[in-house]
Formats: C-alpha cells, structure tokens, sequence
C-alpha cells in the first residue's frame, strides 16, 4: 500500500494541528509517526481505518505563510488562488491540497477558518472578505465557529450574557453556496462553556454540532469520494443555526425562522423581501462622528432605504422607484456631477447602500470592517449596485489618492482593496487628520469593480508543489519546535495549556490540578496595570504531581534582540492574575466540560518564565537573562531536519 500525500498550509502549526484533530476524530489510526523534515516542515505518516478499508496517508505541514512581504516558501499558496479569481487581500487559516508528484503539482481541496472568538458586532463579520474571495475561485470553503460564547466583564470576568452574531451573517454563507455553487458553510462546534443547564440554551439542539459531519467530509474530500451527503448535512445544520439565532434575536425588525425559510427555498430573496417589510434603515452614528454633512444624509437614507433583513445593519436598500428622489437629495448635499447622477439612475437596479465608520481616531482602518462588503456581496450578489459613504478621520493625502489613483490605493491597502473593489459608488465625508477641514469625495466605480470581479475559476485549481525547506526561519519556527518537542512527551510528563504562535489560537489556557483540567478563555490580550503579558507557549511539567508540577509560561520571538525589557516578570505575573479569577470551565482528565464555580490555587513559586528564541551564535546568555528577566532561555539552532535546543 502506497502514501497518499496531503498538505496543510497553515497559519501556523496551531491550524495544521487543529485540522489533523479533526480528522482522527473519526479515524482508527493503526499507527502514527510525526517528525520535521526541515527546519520548518512536519511530517505526519498515518496508517489508518475507516469504513472498514485500510489506508496510508502522509500529511505534511507549512506552518507560516508568504505574506508581509516575507518568501517563506519557494512558491505562495495564495498566489495560485488569487490568479483564479480571489482578488481580496484576505487568507484563510489553513488550506488542504493533495499532491501529485507526477506532475509536481499540488491539488487544492479546501480552505478553513477556525473561530474561537466573541461573534458579535462587526468581529461577527470580519472573517467574510476570506469566505467570499476564496470560494469564489471554486475551492469550498469551512468557516468553524465555536459556539456558545460569553461577554465577559472586563474587570470580574463574571459573564454578562450569551453573545450570537445576526442570523443574516451564517444564512450568507447559504445563500453564498447557491449562487456560485461551490461549497462554502459556517459548521458549528460546541466550546467549552456550552452548559446544556443554562436556560437561555434549554431549546438548543446539540444535534446542530457539526464536529463529525466536518471530519467526514474532510475525509472524504481527501478520500476523492463524493461529499454531497456532509455538505447537505453541514448546510442544514448552518439553516438551524440560523433559525435559533433569529428567534433569540432581540427586537421585532429581524427576519425570523419563518422568513429564512421561504428565502432558502426560493420563494424569494433577501432584498425583496426586506423591500416587502418595509423596516426603516437604522444604521447608529455616534454624536462626535456627526461631522460635515453627515447627519442630513443619514436622515435622507433613513427617508428612502429599507434596513436589509432587519433594522441596525450598517447597509440598506434603495428600491429603484425612491432612487430619484434619494439621488437629488444627495447631490443637494455632496458635490456630485450630473454626468455621476445619471449613471447612478441610468440602470432599474435597485440600490444597496452601505454606512461604514472606515477608520479609527488616529487614523488606523477598522479592520473587522473589512469583512462587512464581502458579507453583503455574499447575502445578496456581488452583482448588486452599491453605494458606500465612508465616514471618520482621514488624512488629506490618502483623500487625494482616492481621487487620483484609487487603483495603487487598493494594491497597498486590504481595507481599499475590499471598499473600492466591492462597490460601484464612493462617497467620502470624512474630517481630515490634523487639519480643520471636512473633505467630501464622490467616485463612480464600477469600471474598476468589473475589473476586480470579471475573474472566478470555479475549477480544480492546481499550484506547482511548495518544497519543504524554507527559504528562511522566523518565530513560526521556534513555535512549532516547542510545541513539537513537549507534545512529543507523555501526558504524565508534560501538558500543553497554551498554544499562541503568530495568528493563533488566543481563545484559552488551561491547567491542571487534581486531575483535573481548568480553563480560562477569552484571555485578555495585556494588562499595564498588572504589568502582564499573555504568553505564546504555558506548558506545565509533570502536571499530576500537585506538589512539584511547574508551569513554564514562554515568549517565543525570532531573535534575542527583539526580547522585552523584563519580559519574564510580566510572563509570570500573567498567569498569576488570571489565578485570582475562577476558571471559566473545568473537566476531569477524559470527561466533558462543566462550567467552574471556584478558584483553584497555583504556587506562584512554580511558574518559570522562559525566553525562547533562534540562536544568532554569538548570545550573550548572561545578559539575555539580565534584561529579560526570564528565569531560563531555550536558544534553538537550526539543523538539517529540525531543531536543537539549548537550554540556559
């Protein structure tokens, strides 16, 4: 029996692991062998069965991608799917191909997002740019969404109340699917904080938890078999997911259970029955971005658009018999040409229109926003009219860019890339940074939107084979090695609690104590005033011996130089204050999770701060310690295939 060879491109090993987890879910591994074959590349050889037939498989990983300008690897991944149409500037966390050595190409099956975090406000839509771009070429699409999630207060840690996105945002992802006939859905998995007890979850449907519908059809995607029966059964899924989040949405101006139902079976579309509804468009502006004309033009939308699906999302419609009125309304207030008016009203499409606070105080885009285009494209058609206004701070030079040349805007911005790809109609009405003065722009953009969407595949795509050894070694490395080597070790030796190389997984940390694994998720980024810093690795040393067991909270950097000043105090003070907290949720070393109600106590004596870093050859260990603080250095040198790793 012969090697099937799979790889996973991944964010960072964090996603190759998750994925291969998912996948020996539902396999009778004979046996496995994981080793590098490089300095950056893992080896993964399984013998395995399932349906009752043996196989081989030998799964690779490329942890770190090609991206800020950085040649990881000797061929970008991405770049096979942007030249198939994926015009956005968006990644997903991990991408699965097939390899054919024969023809030394590598076969892309699918892409993956995985989602530990709040799905709620803008954050609920963030990842939708990477959705929409990637399934667009003709490869599917699985966007994995722990559910349920907490708000947490800020301060107590005490959970406020159970957070759920819009239900337009998983019935997108449907809708999405039937349009460009490709795959792409929200698979719902159960966290740890589901609590079956909870009386806002006392109707939920556990059967909706797609954990092994997306195994199987991971599986069998890699299989070559057909996966008709798990996407239907995925997609049905997200539909339920759906109907419960609209009927445990507050308010009366969202579409419900029964709405959903006659879109996805056709009956009609989102936009014409929002149009049928009739639900004024109501977008919150805060006061103080109220600024230049924005407030009569908020109450001119509010006059002639619909709220799409319900009330408070940023975009609306302009039903084409209002479009007259709506477009003299506007020109009364923005300085826009008649020429620009005409084309706006030259066609008898009806007129989407989107409200985005583009940019932060300083100046920095907001990014979960950018997600909010590619959402609307995918919830109705990219096809649509779209007018955007894009209101708050901006600089006076990046306005005349925007006028100039808004093609080298969108190829330097990912924000751009999304604003002036994805809608035909720019309006500007934003105070300029450091200057007095309100700017207004008005550009009509649809040349330049055909040009961005007239590409989608919707083939096999094909890239020639990525080669295991790595150009250069960065922080991905030094992750991978750490997790690689204490994951090698046996549960009784060593537990992994935190996993958080660049892009990671955040969502949690975990201990154990009395047999027993506790667990703090959604962890704050960084504390000043408890002088804190979340570490990238916690890996806790004999962790069934209460008494001796050590915690090893770690920073992981590529170089020496880029550690902080004293960064070993704020690893281990870290871990200290998130103890003062009581654990988010708690299980027994093979049981399931129960949320906590205690405090557990850790010895603040056992906690070992550790600074880990690639080798230069020249350390000076001694002053490493000094100015980091850290009570060990974990120095890596690179060899042919893997890692050697000094300890100081």
């Amino acid at each position: 029996m012969t090697f099937q060879t799979f790889k996973i491109h991944g964010d960072n090993i964090v996603e190759c692991e998750r994925i291969f987890n998912f996948i020996s879910r539902r396999l009778d591994i004979v046996d496995i062998n994981k080793q590098f074959i490089s300095q950056a590349a893992i080896q993964v050889d399984i013998n395995f069965i399932y349906n009752k037939s043996s196989f081989q498989w030998r799964l690779i990983y490329h942890p770190g991608f090609n991206k800020a300008n950085r040649k990881r690897w000797n061929n970008n991944i991405f770049d096979t799917l942007k030249a198939a149409g994926s015009f956005l500037d968006e990644t997903p966390d991990a991408t699965i191909t097939q390899v054919d050595f024969e023809e030394q190409k590598e076969k892309i099956l699918c892409a993956i997002e995985f989602c530990s975090a709040l799905q709620a406000g803008n954050q609920a839509w963030q990842r939708s740019g990477r959705a929409y771009s990637t399934i667009r070429t003709g490869c599917p699409y699985l966007y994995i969404v722990d559910f349920v999630k907490y708000e947490l207060d800020t301060t107590t840690r005490k959970r406020k109340a159970i957070r759920t996105p819009n239900p337009a945002i998983p019935f997108s992802y449907i809708n999405n699917t039937k349009q460009e006939k490709v795959f792409g859905a929200q698979a719902f998995v159960k966290s740890e904080e589901f609590d079956e007890n909870n009386p806002l979850l006392k109707n939920f449907d556990e059967s909706i938890f797609s954990e092994d519908d997306i195994a199987d059809y991971l599986i069998n995607l890699m299989l070559g078999y057909d996966t008709i029966e798990y996407e239907k059964s995925i997609l049905n899924k997200n539909l339920k997911m759906v109907n419960y989040f609209s009927i445990h949405t507050n308010g009366k101006y969202y579409f419900k259970p029964e709405d959903w139902q006659r879109i996805y079976k056709g009956e009609t579309t989102v936009i014409e029955l929002s149009k049928e509804k009739k639900w004024q468009f109501g977008k919150k502006i805060a006061e103080k971005s109220m600024t230049g004309n924005l407030r009569e033009f908020v109450k001119v939308v509010k006059k002639y658009a619909y709220g799409i699906s319900c009330k408070d999302l940023p975009f609306g419609v302009i039903p084409v018999e209002n479009k007259t009125n709506f477009v003299n309304e506007m020109v009364s207030l923005y300085p826009i040409s008649q020429n620009d008016a005409q084309i706006i009203l030259e066609d008898d499409q009806d007129l989407l229109i989107c409200l985005i606070k583009g940019f932060k105080p300083r100046g920095d885009d907001n990014r979960p926003d950018r997600g909010l285009l590619p959402f609307l494209a995918m919830l109705t058609s990219e096809h649509a009219k779209i007018l955007t206004l894009i209101y708050g701070p901006m600089t006076s030079t990046r306005v005349e860019q925007i006028k100039n040349d808004p093609g080298t805007v969108a190829r330097a911005s990912g924000f751009w890339n999304v604003f002036l790809g994805l809608r035909d109609y720019l309006l500007l009405d934003v105070p300029l940074l450091n200057e007095k003065d309100n700017a207004t722009l008005f550009r009509e953009n649809s040349t330049y939107k055909q040009q961005c969407t007239a590409l989608s595949a919707k083939e096999v795509i094909f890239s020639d084979i990525v080669s295991p050894i790595p150009n250069s070694v960065h922080e991905d490395d030094v992750d991978s090695a750490i997790h690689m080597l204490f994951t090698s070790l046996p549960s009784n030796k060593c537990f992994e609690g935190l996993c958080n190389p660049p892009g990671g997984d955040w969502s949690g940390l975990s201990v154990i104590v009395n047999q027993c694994e506790y667990r703090w998720v959604s962890l704050p980024r960084v504390s000043g005033e408890i002088n804190g810093k979340r570490p990238d690795h916690v890996l806790q040393l004999y962790p069934n011996d209460n008494n001796n067991s050590i915690i090893l909270s770690i920073e992981s950097k590529d170089r020496s130089y880029d550690l902080e000043t004293n960064v070993g105090i704020q690893l281990k003070q870290y871990i200290k204050y998130l103890s003062t907290f009581i654990p988010s949720c708690e299980k027994s070393i093979n049981g399931d999770w129960s949320i906590s109600s205690r405090k557990i106590s850790l010895n603040p004596s056992n906690i070992v701060s550790v600074a880990a870093f690639i080798d230069s050859g020249s350390e000076d260990y001694d002053n490493i310690h000094r100015l980091s603080a850290c009570d060990l250095i974990f120095a890596l040198s690179p060899t042919e295939v893997g890692w050697n790793i000094k300890k100081s």
